[in-house]
């Protein structure tokens, strides 16, 4: 019987709600929130798998930073 040490693949993402005039003060503010969060109050969703890419196929469910705005029923 031999002892093994096995690495897995963590890939992921975190999601902060800010408000911001534009996609790039969005980014900075998102970055604040982060450095100022405990790792307990983080929104984050992530999962193992087994390799995060092959050749130019990533298996990841993102690869860059998203900045997606909040739409609310009177936006409609």
């Amino acid at each position: 019987m031999s002892k093994y040490i096995v690495s897995i693949p963590l890939v992921g993402d975190a999601h902060f709600e800010v408000e911001a005039t534009s996609e790039s003060e969005a980014k900075e503010k998102a970055w604040e929130q982060y450095n100022d969060t405990s790792s307990d109050d983080l929104d984050v969703e992530w999962e193992l798998v087994e390799k995060v890419t092959t050749g130019n196929v990533l298996h990841a469910p993102i690869n860059k930073i998203e900045v997606n705005k909040v739409k609310f029923d009177d936006d409609l």
